[in-house]
């Protein structure tokens, strides 16, 4: 038997190796906001070109990204980073569920959290034809997916996916995390078609 992950909505992880402490100094002088009037909702920065002030930073995250789309989608183009923002979620605050526009993909690294931080969580909101009883969730019949956070996780997923900070009851740490959006680089298309752009 074969099962074929057609269309499938890849989502990318790993474990970046930068010092968060030199970061953590340059979130202290951060200027948050409430996203929406509600003290469950997380906040996030003032900025939303947060890392055009650090460009090391940028230029390594950049580099994270470009492995991924050229290793692993095997795609010519490079990306770059357009809009970015940093977060900040405290104990028992999450976000509503959301997906980012205007944008190929989308990523979250994670600069401070701990075992007990709010899980990310994937939804679709498609019109499902029953509303069928799971066994067993798996990747082939579930609609949510929660994933942990760590110190240093980097994610990568397509913008086009809803997604949300899940509250934790549990942790004492402040979760940091920066996020950001990537469009692709270069030629789109075909040169001699009349929708390419670069």
């Amino acid at each position: 038997m074969n099962i074929y992950p057609l269309h499938s909505s890849p989502i990318f992880t790993t474990e970046l190796n930068i010092d968060t402490k030199k970061v953590l100094k340059a979130v202290a002088d951060t200027k948050f906001h409430h996203i929406y009037k509600n003290s469950t909702i997380n906040q996030g920065s003032a900025s939303l070109y947060w890392l055009d002030d650090y460009d090391d930073l940028k230029k390594a995250l950049e580099l994270e990204v470009n492995k991924y789309t050229k290793d692993t989608l095997h795609y010519v183009n490079k990306f770059k980073i357009t809009t970015s923002w940093v977060t900040k979620t405290d104990k028992n605050q999450g976000s509503r569920f959301h997906n980012h526009r205007n944008c190929m993909f989308s990523a979250i690294w994670y600069i401070q959290a701990d075992e007990d931080s709010g899980h990310i969580e994937f939804t679709h909101f498609n019109d499902g034809r029953y509303d069928l009883k799971i066994k067993e969730s798996n990747i082939w019949n579930a609609t949510q997916f929660d994933f942990p956070v760590a110190k240093n996780m980097l994610m990568i997923f397509p913008s086009h996916l809803y997604h949300r900070i899940m509250p934790s009851k549990k942790t004492k740490t402040t979760r940091y995390s920066l996020a950001f959006n990537l469009i692709p680089d270069g030629l789109i298309g075909d040169r001699m078609n009349d929708s390419h752009h670069y």
